[in-house]
């Protein structure tokens, strides 16, 4: 029999924030996705002064945190840019990922470029909501 301590790394949770926003116009918020260890919340916004609108909000199962858990450990913050632009594109949108693991916070701004793990990360967020409200980051220019 193993001790308890040989896979305590196997199930340590991992204490992650990620916020999402998607902005269009340069500052109108229209989308923000939240997504904590234990919860999801995912909040719509009009540009004609109506109050924001969440449209998805629940806990996640025990198997969801563990795949989110799973995929943050592997995720590299770290070594990812402040900034992701493609300033040959004029655009109306673009995208803030906040993103807190454990005690490393960084903020990202994205314009019209595609980065993997953003977009591997926008990718596994979508699991978990309904299409409507999917993050379009994820396909941008596959």
């Amino acid at each position: 029999m193993l001790p308890l301590s040989c896979c305590s790394d196997n199930i340590k949770q991992m204490n992650f924030n990620i916020t999402i926003t998607e902005y269009t116009h340069g500052t109108y918020k229209i989308w923000s996705y939240f997504l904590s260890n234990d919860s999801i919340i995912v909040t719509k916004f009009s540009t004609n002064d109506l109050p924001p609108e969440i449209v998805v909000k629940r806990l996640l199962t025990e198997k969801e945190k563990n795949s989110f858990n799973d995929f943050i450990k592997r995720f590299p913050l770290a070594s990812l840019k402040k900034e992701y632009s493609d300033d040959k594109v004029e655009g109306e949108s673009h995208f803030i990922f906040d993103i807190t693991i454990s005690n490393q916070n960084k903020q990202i701004y994205v314009y019209f470029s595609a980065q993997k793990n953003l977009q591997d990360l926008s990718g596994k967020i979508n699991q978990l909501i309904p299409e409507p409200y999917r993050i379009w980051y994820e396909t941008y220019n596959k």
